[in-house]
């Protein structure tokens, strides 16, 4: 009788399923090994061991000193070998039903687990007694010659995702898929998470804790919002970038806009004329009038961030004046208090000058950042008082954790955590049915930032879009949202 279940243990690239080149793995990333290692080899009971069930190739690619695989029965799945032991520890099969007949009479065998190649787990696939697929998911596309078939999950679900990990350039994470036709007994404990979840699901969640038991309240655009007061998000920036992935995030216009702050600027124009029209309502002619700012040009946002950051204090004139020398230039005070001080509290930076307010198109909602450097890792916690979810918030975690970066690579510095604290935090009431979408897609790892190691970086001001490289960011499609002005 068919009751032995069994997993699948696998690591493919993200996109096109690849999973082997030249009959080894296309990558090298010893912690993806360690968990490979992990998964095969533990047991509940000290008593019992696990069995690895393999195609004939996935035998004979192995290092000679690692036959058989340590701790583990191996099964070895061929149509040319001798049924029997091959070797200590190591039988040979004609067929995946053969294996499984043959650990069913085994006692001291917990749990099946096929390693590979593409062959045999194709093949496993379509068995009912396959019960759930162990899958690492490399972000970045690699070269391979040996691919898993599209849309072979389209019967199992996610139950588990971890954080992102990274080496070697790659970003890859643990995920587990449990098998919707699976006849077996379910085992509880298997829908336990058993690493750190993605940390995107942070932002999916509070989405939707948001749009379940939120306040429903009015706001100054007229929309209607959802919303929840004081909320807390933590990205660890050492391993991956914050680039949310269930929605594709507008990369280029996060880095031009952060370039922009920098510099000081306050003309929406500049922005606009570089295809990032993020600011082209609140500067355009029919805002700034219904504000009061008749005799302002086009494009004028007054002393908001980039004002704020550079030249706290100053009197504010202009986007054409040339401010130079005039105000505290708080980020050039932060830069060098971490490299003269880096063990001080007051590494802060302030974008609500109540004094300016009045003047200021859209009064700051990131109002305040705080650093912390503790290893030589750089940290920012920044406090934002008015948090859209939908829009803004994938826009403000992906522009202070390049902040950070840029910091960093300035201090000399690596980089630690960024922190994001929520004050009002809402979902505008029209886009609650495009959030309800981006919840039901999982998370992909996050991508890597990579910065241009071969320039050398004088100043805060001297970093350019062309400097920064993500690698493996994946995304699911975009979600058209209107935004609230």
């Amino acid at each position: 009788m068919k009751t032995r279940h069994f997993d699948i243990v696998l690591a493919q690239t993200l996109k096109k399923q690849g999973i082997g080149y030249k009959n080894s793995l296309p990558w090298r990333l010893p912690n993806e090994l360690k968990n490979f290692k992990k998964i095969t080899t533990e047991t509940k009971n000290k008593g019992l061991q696990n069995a690895v069930i393999m195609g004939k190739n996935t035998w004979e690619a192995l290092p000679k000193k690692q036959q058989p695989l340590k701790d583990r029965l191996n099964i070895v799945i061929s149509t040319t070998m001798q049924e029997g032991q091959i070797a200590d520890h190591s039988y040979a099969c004609k067929s995946l039903d053969s294996a499984l007949n043959f650990l069913e009479q085994q006692n001291q065998i917990q749990d099946a687990l096929v390693i590979g190649g593409a062959k045999l787990c194709q093949q496993a696939l379509s068995d009912q007694r396959l019960r759930q697929i162990h899958l690492t998911r490399v972000g970045v596309e690699v070269e391979c010659d040996v691919f898993m078939q599209k849309d072979y999950l389209k019967n199992f679900d996610m139950i588990e995702v971890s954080e992102t990990q990274s080496e070697n350039n790659l970003n890859y994470d643990f995920t587990r898929y449990f098998n919707k036709n699976y006849k077996g007994q379910v085992d509880p404990s298997l829908f336990k998470k058993m690493y750190k979840p993605h940390q995107e699901y942070q932002y999916l969640e509070l989405i939707d804790e948001i749009i379940k038991n939120g306040h429903v309240k009015t706001d100054r655009t007229g929309t209607g919002t959802i919303s929840q007061f004081g909320k807390l998000m933590r990205f660890d920036l050492s391993k991956s970038f914050p680039l949310l992935t269930t929605k594709n995030v507008f990369w280029r216009g996060v880095v031009e806009e952060l370039i922009w702050f920098i510099k000081g600027s306050t003309n929406s124009k500049i922005l606009s004329e570089k295809g990032v029209k993020i600011w082209d309502g609140n500067g355009s002619r029919e805002f700034l009038d219904q504000l009061g700012f008749k005799n302002r040009e086009e494009g004028d946002l007054g002393p908001v961030y980039g004002f704020q950051w550079r030249h706290f204090g100053a009197e504010y004139k202009d986007m054409h004046t040339n401010y130079k020398g005039k105000g505290v230039d708080q980020l050039q005070d932060l830069i060098n208090t971490i490299k003269k001080n880096p063990d001080s509290r007051r590494m802060i930076m302030n974008a609500w000058n109540v004094k300016d307010l009045p003047l200021m198109a859209l009064p700051p909602c990131h109002v305040m950042s705080q650093f912390y450097v503790n290893d030589n890792k750089l940290s920012c916690m920044m406090y934002q008082r008015s948090c859209d979810m939908g829009l803004g918030i994938p826009f403000n975690i992906a522009s202070y954790a390049l902040l950070t970066h840029m910091i960093a690579q300035v201090t000399n510095m690596q980089v630690g955590e960024f922190i994001h604290v929520l004050g009002d935090a809402h979902v505008y009431s029209n886009h609650v049915d495009q959030l309800k979408i981006q919840l039901e897609r999982a998370p992909y790892p996050f991508p890597l930032l990579k910065i241009n190691n071969n320039k050398q970086y004088n100043s805060i001001e001297d970093f350019t879009l062309e400097d920064f490289e993500l690698i493996g960011y994946n995304y699911h499609p975009k979600i058209q949202m209107k935004m609230a002005v």
